[in-house]
């Protein structure tokens, strides 16, 4: 249904998060009036697998994160039981055969969130994908380590588009560059 790349540039701490503008089934797709990736009190947010995460763009307000003095406590903590109030106030499916993933980047981190799970995993190596591409989107993150951070985000989006039949119409950028 989508791809979503998050790429830190190592050297500005800047998370740059990139997604197609696809929805999809088996037999038909979509092209999207609105981005799967947007930021939201301090949060670069970025999601796949159900539609149902457009209610976050919509919707989710988190705590700030520029207050939270242990983000990797909190994100294990506040932050999920804010997100899980979240999906009960909009009805939105964290049972074991939920579909929702979100990439999330905040203070310099960047985190895989699973809905079915209620996982909260903090990314070691500055790159992660999710969603339907994500394969041909992290062959292409492994051949670009030096490319800008920018441009490894747009190509990775470029690759899962042109090989994933799941995944398409352009590339949505956006960077927590104010946040830094």
């Amino acid at each position: 249904m989508t791809v979503i790349v998050a790429v830190k540039d190592k050297q500005t701490n800047i998370v740059y998060m990139a997604g197609d503008r696809m929805a999809s089934t088996d037999s038909s797709k979509i092209k999207l009036a609105e981005p799967k990736v947007f930021m939201n009190a301090g949060y670069l947010i970025g999601y796949a697998g159900t539609m149902a995460g457009s209610k976050l763009y919509h919707n989710f307000v988190p705590s700030w994160a520029k207050d939270i003095k242990d983000i990797h406590a909190f994100m294990q903590s506040g932050f999920l039981k804010e997100l899980r109030e979240f999906y009960d106030e909009w009805n939105i499916d964290y049972s074991n055969d939920a579909d929702l993933a979100l990439l999330i980047a905040v203070n310099r981190n960047i985190y895989e969130h699973h809905a079915s799970d209620m996982s909260m995993t903090l990314l070691e190596d500055g790159i992660g994908a999710i969603g339907s591409g994500s394969e041909y989107a992290l062959g292409s993150l492994y051949v670009t380590p030096g490319f800008a951070a920018h441009d490894r985000a747009k190509i990775a989006v470029d690759a899962a588009n042109y090989f994933s039949p799941f995944c398409g119409y352009g590339v949505d950028i956006v960077s927590t560059e104010e946040y830094n």
